[in-house]
């Protein structure tokens, strides 16, 4: 995995727009400074890491977690007609993102065995908005399959409002359909697996110790992994076990080849900060200089709809890690070519305050890829895309877009991701996310980086109002 970061230095970019290369030379001694801070931290053993909030830099090395992972999911996926993720966040996002981009996109309506054995897949507890919620429940109802679903409740203090609502409305309704079966309704624990801090300082850890049965299964949110930098511990790796439509792959070889593509990306993150297979120092260096060139939005550009959800995953990444002290880059998140029909205008006609963040696969499923039939019914013009496949369009059509960037002076820079998989798709999470540790010590922000102190407040009044309406 690739970053090219030629059309930001390009000189045919206009002086006002490009980030000098120079800057880059420039920047080089305080990027040396930060890896080796990385090396010294790591060397320093776990504990320094879980101060420092960045155990997430080794959660693909927490070997117990990974095997627990292999255990649980093949669980699940014997008995399981149905795969409910229960959380927010990045409790949520990193989970639909792995389905999003590694399971056909009719997940759902393929029969089991065109699904590579796994289950149905579903997301809820991110909101308080009912819809979702009642339609899944509603569906694994009559269909008869609600007592054939595990859920999967994800929450490190046990106490997220909306997961654990939801989860509240899950137990109530797997409770009354087992009493209804004539079963004892203390099996809905059965049914549950939780993803949680393993401590009594989580309820739902302590839930686990005091109800007549126990969950399913616990897993760990590992002390000094935040929410959104999640991605490789089992908050990541569960959903990516249990669903993921590679179906020569067993659920050992696909956890495997996450836990390598993260490997992988540390290993980059320690090459010189200049080489472009070093993901992380490129894009952190770029986004922290483009910012001080006038850059305040970023918009990071998937060029391949698959990979949508990334954008999401990124956007929550960025924003939470990156926004403080009344600093850092908005981001919007797209995919090409969707995009050049609702961007592009505001781009290139638009405010010059964007750095765009392309991600280009460089090679498509040939299993996926189709051919435009040779017609003339619609005239000559058209008659011109028979013959290639929607791949190579897809290529010539990034290829304009990026040309038609540079002719207008918009900086770009491109990450080129060979193939979409599982190692791909986990070494381009970790990836980012060194992108947004590097630029967030670049701006001096050390724990900043990995909290996240103004959703308390939101969070305190969520509370203070709750209390006013019990009372009334």
């Amino acid at each position: 995995m690739r970053i090219r970061i030629d059309n930001v230095t390009d000189d045919n970019i206009a002086p006002a727009h490009r980030v000098p290369r120079k800057e880059l030379d420039d920047l080089r001694d305080r990027l040396l400074d930060v890896q080796n801070g990385f090396r010294a931290e790591a060397a320093a053993g776990p504990d320094t890491l879980i101060q420092n909030l960045r155990a997430w830099t080794k959660s693909h090395a927490r070997q117990e977690d990974v095997d627990r992972v292999i255990e649980v999911a093949a669980l699940v996926r014997e008995r399981a007609e149905a795969f409910v993720t229960v959380g927010i966040g990045g409790s949520d996002l990193v989970g639909r993102t792995v389905h999003a981009v590694l399971d056909s996109s009719q997940h759902n309506t393929l029969p089991r065995e065109e699904r590579g054995g796994a289950p149905e897949m579903y997301f809820c507890g991110d909101t308080f908005d009912p819809a979702e919620l009642h339609d899944i429940l509603h569906t694994l109802s009559v269909r008869g399959i609600l007592l054939q679903t595990v859920f999967n409740v994800i929450s490190k203090s046990g106490t997220t409002a909306e997961t654990i609502a939801a989860f509240l409305i899950i137990r109530q309704r797997l409770q009354e359909a087992l009493a209804a079966a004539g079963r004892d309704p203390a099996e809905y624990a059965q049914q549950v697996a939780v993803t949680t801090g393993l401590t009594k300082g989580s309820a739902l850890f302590r839930l686990d110790q005091e109800q007549p049965q126990r969950f399913l299964a616990l897993l760990p949110v590992p002390d000094g992994v935040g929410g959104r930098f999640s991605f490789g511990s089992p908050v990541g790796l569960l959903a990516l076990a249990v669903g993921t439509d590679e179906r020569k792959c067993t659920v050992a070889e696909r956890v495997s080849e996450a836990v390598r593509g993260m490997r992988d990306a540390e290993s980059d993150a320690y090459l010189d900060p200049g080489d472009s297979r070093n993901l992380g120092f490129r894009l952190g260096s770029i986004t922290y200089l483009s910012l001080h060139k006038g850059k305040s939005t970023l918009v990071f550009y998937p060029y391949a709809k698959v990979l949508r959800a990334v954008g999401d995953w990124y956007t929550q990444l960025l924003s939470e890690s990156i926004q403080e002290r009344g600093g850092g880059q908005n981001i919007i998140a797209t995919a090409g070519p969707t995009g050049n029909h609702s961007l592009l205008n505001g781009i290139i006609n638009g405010p010059r305050d964007k750095l765009l963040v392309f991600v280009r696969v460089v090679e498509h499923d040939p299993d996926k890829d189709i051919v435009v039939p040779r017609e003339e019914i619609l005239g000559p013009t058209l008659a011109a895309l028979g013959g290639f496949h929607l791949g190579i369009l897809q290529d010539i059509s990034f290829e304009g877009t990026e040309t038609d960037l540079l002719n207008n002076s918009v900086p770009t820079c491109t990450i080129e991701m060979p193939v979409v998989d599982t190692y791909h798709l986990f070494r381009l999470f970790y990836g980012l996310a060194v992108a947004v540790a590097v630029e967030g010590e670049l701006r001096e922000l050390g724990r900043l980086t990995y909290e996240q102190s103004a959703v308390d407040g939101y969070k305190r009044e969520f509370k203070r109002i709750i209390s006013l309406r019990s009372r009334e």
